[in-house]
């Protein structure tokens, strides 16, 4: 039986799965299984997998119609047989190290669940997660309510117990938004033992728009809808948490998806979904703190003001264009405002 059973869906991922399987098979550490799922692709993604299937046995490939990302992980799930399960998507990449600095926190202690810290990649501009870095430079073991997890709640970072999820028969939820979190807090209700790995142990790649979309880089009603209904599951699931944990989950979402993936692309919507986006907005920062308050509007300030989100009318009058810049120029996106543009 291996240590980790790694699981990566892929869909259409021609142009980044190579890069991906190349990292997780130059680990220093050995001793794992790849389940590679191809979920429907049309694009040659299957020939890349069963080109690294064939040279090594490791790595297998799972064939099926397209039916999503969370199918794509049950069936992964289904076949893993580690003692630890881990989740890499298609278009990201592990550090050399990272099954390995894993590994050692699994042999120190006697855990249930490790969780590493992450960075991303915006395009060109890689940094660290801060709230990974919080977690994991707060104690050697953490509570699973802990605020730090609403705001670190993606598979990436973590090694989950199979025999918790076999136990409990957890699987993915069929969602297109906060599926990675619905899953990771149903198995957090079940977690006792969670130590913290002071590594770095994933490289989430988010492309510049102009370099192909990911889900969540694209907008539409339906899959607002979807985000918000699944929202209202993950408050389902984590409501024996208690009521500070609600009010970190609230800004969570508020902060992102709602504000980071929806309402900053208003634009591209209809306008009675963008005017519930405003009013969702609105209704989730009356509720924040004064602290939560003043760090979404300071972030968001093309977008709200002391008042709270600026009306539609006045963000359509005031046009803005983001512009994302190198590391030579900046290390953050800049944001200018072109009058008269339109």
């Amino acid at each position: 039986m291996p240590k980790v059973s790694v699981i990566i869906p892929a869909y259409n991922a021609r142009k980044t799965i190579k890069r991906c399987l190349d990292s997780v098979q130059g680990q220093s550490f050995a001793d794992f299984e790849a389940i590679c799922i191809d979920d429907g692709s049309t694009d040659g993604t299957e020939d890349i997998i069963r080109e690294t299937c064939s040279k090594d046995s490791r790595f297998s490939l799972i064939r099926q119609e397209n039916r999503g990302v969370a199918a794509a992980r049950n069936s992964g799930l289904g076949k893993a047989r580690g003692e630890f399960i881990a989740f890499v998507d298609a278009d990201d990449v592990l550090p050399a190290s990272a099954l390995q600095h894993m590994h050692q926190i699994s042999v120190i202690h006697e855990c249930d669940t490790i969780v590493g810290m992450y960075e991303r990649v915006d395009g060109f501009t890689p940094y660290l997660n801060t709230r990974s870095s919080n977690l994991v430079n707060k104690a050697r073991r953490v509570d699973p309510d802990d605020v730090n997890f609403v705001h670190t709640w993606s598979l990436w970072n973590k090694w989950f117990s199979r025999s918790i999820i076999e136990e409990h028969a957890l699987k993915f939820e069929n969602y297109t938004h906060l599926e990675d979190a619905i899953f990771v807090y149903s198995y957090l209700l079940h977690a006792t033992r969670i130590y913290t790995c002071p590594h770095i142990v994933y490289t989430y790649i988010k492309p510049l728009p102009s370099f192909g979309r990911t889900t969540t880089q694209n907008v539409s009603k339906e899959l607002l809808n979807s985000a918000e209904t699944a929202f209202a599951r993950l408050k389902e699931i984590t409501a024996p948490f208690g009521d500070n944990f609600q009010e970190e989950l609230e800004y969570r979402f508020l902060n992102s998806p709602l504000i980071g993936d929806y309402y900053r692309r208003f634009w591209s919507l209809g306008r009675s979904c963008a005017d519930h986006i405003h009013e969702q907005a609105k209704k989730l920062l009356e509720k924040t703190t004064e602290t939560q308050r003043e760090k979404i509007i300071a972030a968001n300030f093309d977008l709200f003001n002391e008042n709270g989100p600026i009306p539609i009318e006045s963000l359509m009058s005031h046009q803005l264009v983001a512009v994302a810049v190198g590391d030579s120029v900046s290390p953050n996106i800049a944001t200018m405002r072109i009058e008269g543009l339109y």
